[in-house]
């Protein structure tokens, strides 16, 4: 007995859809709409989901200007920060408060909400930093 692959059953299924169509069978026309409207529920459970983790995020993610500032509120989710560009640094604030760097943003308009590429000071050293990075604690 032979299984049909993937390809093989959609050809079937759209053949048998075209055939109902041609006969007048409601039956597969209701079917192909339900079969819609469940592709339809689970693309919009995906978009509500996305949508909540975008929402999440926007309500965790905040700025520190200074090191008693960023050990504050590294505390409660993500802190957008300078940084040097050290190893040295970066270890320093791991070992000092368990955060590490998460992300070095690319998208253009998340970098210029948060002037990402502002030089300025970094928060741990003290010394001259180009560009802020995303810290967070891992749980």
């Amino acid at each position: 007995m032979k299984v049909a692959g993937k390809a093989e059953g959609r050809q079937a299924q759209r053949m048998s859809w075209r055939g109902a169509q041609r006969r007048g069978d409601q039956g597969d026309a209701e079917e192909f709409t339900n079969q819609v409207r469940a592709i339809f529920t689970v693309y919009l459970f995906f978009y509500n989901l996305y949508d909540r983790a975008l929402q999440f995020r926007q309500d965790s993610t905040v700025e520190a200007a200074t090191w008693e500032e960023f050990k504050a509120r590294v505390e409660k989710g993500f802190v957008i920060a300078q940084w040097d560009g050290t190893a040295e640094t970066e270890a320093l604030i791991k070992e000092e408060t368990k955060a590490t760097i998460r992300v070095m943003p690319t998208d253009e308009d998340y970098r210029q909400q948060y002037n990402m590429d502002e030089p300025g000071t970094c928060i741990r050293s003290g010394n001259p930093a180009t560009q802020k990075v995303v810290f967070a604690k891992a749980y």
